[in-house]
């Protein structure tokens, strides 16, 4: 499941992928610049939820 979603986010150009000439075999990971773009909106939405999470969940308790 992890290699599938390296593989499409790699396919979308957030990822860099690049495979180390090494034994063992390695592959490193790095976010694209359009990963960073994508990560630097993300982090508001996250922690905007974190901080909302427990009245979230309380008005899902309310009838």
């Amino acid at each position: 499941m992890l290699a599938q979603t390296l593989k499409t986010l790699e396919r979308d150009g957030l990822v860099l992928r690049k495979a180390q000439p090494v034994i063992p075999p390695r592959v490193d990971y790095s976010l694209t610049e359009r990963g960073y773009e994508l990560s630097s909106l993300l982090v508001p939405l996250v922690t905007w939820a974190y901080n909302n999470a427990d009245d979230i969940l309380d008005s899902r308790d309310r009838p």
